[in-house]
């Protein structure tokens, strides 16, 4: 655990060095980014207990582009690294998931090793370590949001070992994507716990469709709807069961690209065995950026979300966020949440995040 501290200290100064340079953007083939969050998670009643933790997050990716390096064209290598620390192992609330999305047990661990190509305008293909909920089950509007419903739906994250935060697994992927339309195709592995045994204990297969739609003098799509599958296979029962689901996701965004915009969120997900933890999940929401004319990169954002568990009550969230964007990179994020039931089995909570992000890109 010390020297796991000192690692994701290290990471985290990193991520705060002022590293923009010129070669950031020039036609060098080497490009990064690095993001790091510090937060202090307060359950204030209800729940699992009563008290406060600390969690601390930093990634920092690499990517090199072979057009760039002369090499050939369409090539990008991304090699990513993730550093988490938590002052505890499990989330206060005693929830089905956390009521953080970035609060896990403390580890280092490479997140990214990807090779892409893209062989012409439409078609990519993906190869490596990865998270899936990079490109399966995404919901922009709901980024700004904490609690782990928001992410990854928990009929999909409770009921199997999905290759998503903190861990991400081996997997490959296929994608079409234009400006009206975007589908893909992916197998992962079924237990990114053990990296190297790839696809030898389970697997978990996803595919997905969508639409964009467009206004008049739009420069990006006004309404985007997505439909996804899943099936998970898992032969070893300590690990999980071969279970199946579906999700829908829509987003509407109106406003001003550079200013005041507004954006609001559907989610749904299902699953078709009985016997899994959530069977049901949907979740709903607003962004608002720039709703103060004196603070145009302030971000408001408000969710409400519910999982049906399994022979108990249903879980409910509902959360407020305000991001004040003291500067171009750093952000400080207030956060408040109502969670009602959590598993199914535990008296209401309040929750109380405040989080400094910061942001390099």
């Amino acid at each position: 655990m010390k020297d796991q501290k000192i690692i994701l200290a290290i990471l985290c100064v990193l991520t705060l060095v002022p590293w923009k340079t010129e070669a950031q953007h020039s036609d060098s083939p080497f490009s990064w980014n690095a993001n790091f969050s510090a937060e202090e998670m307060s359950n204030l009643r209800g729940g699992l207990r009563r008290g406060s933790m600390a969690d601390g997050l930093a990634h920092l990716t690499g990517t090199y582009d072979t057009e760039k390096a002369q090499w050939w064209p369409g090539g990008q290598l991304t090699l990513g690294l993730l550093g988490i620390y938590s002052s505890r192992r499990t989330d206060l609330t005693g929830g089905s998931q956390s009521a953080s999305d970035i609060q896990a047990s403390s580890r280092i661990r490479f997140h990214e090793l990807v090779y892409a190509q893209k062989w012409n305008e439409t078609l990519t293909s993906r190869l490596g370590l990865m998270d899936l909920n990079d490109y399966f089950n995404v919901t922009r509007s709901a980024f700004s949001l904490m609690h782990s419903f928001f992410g990854t739906f928990p009929t999909l994250t409770v009921n199997t070992l999905a290759a998503t935060y903190p861990l991400s697994g081996v997997g490959a992927i296929g994608s079409f994507n234009d400006e009206t339309h975007e589908a893909q195709i992916g197998i992962f592995q079924g237990d990114p716990y053990h990296t190297r045994t790839v696809f030898h204990r389970g697997h978990m297969l996803m595919g997905e469709v969508g639409r964009h739609l467009w206004f008049e003098h739009s420069n990006s799509p006004v309404l985007t709807v997505k439909i996804g599958a899943w099936r998970y296979r898992q032969a070893n029962p300590i690990l999980g069961n071969t279970t199946n689901g579906i999700y829908g996701i829509s987003e509407a965004r109106w406003g001003s690209e550079e200013d005041r915009n507004f954006s609001a969120f559907l989610q749904l997900g299902t699953n078709t065995r009985k016997r899994d933890t959530v069977r049901h999940y949907a979740g709903a929401g607003l962004r608002s950026q720039g709703l103060f004319e004196s603070r145009p990169r302030d971000v408001l954002s408000l969710g409400i979300a519910r999982a049906w568990i399994l022979a108990n009550p249903s879980e409910v969230v509902h959360e407020i966020m305000y991001s004040f964007q003291l500067t171009p990179e750093l952000s400080l994020r207030p956060d408040l949440q109502y969670i009602r039931k959590p598993s199914g089995t535990r008296p209401n909570a309040v929750v109380g995040i405040l989080r400094l992000h910061a942001e390099f890109i």
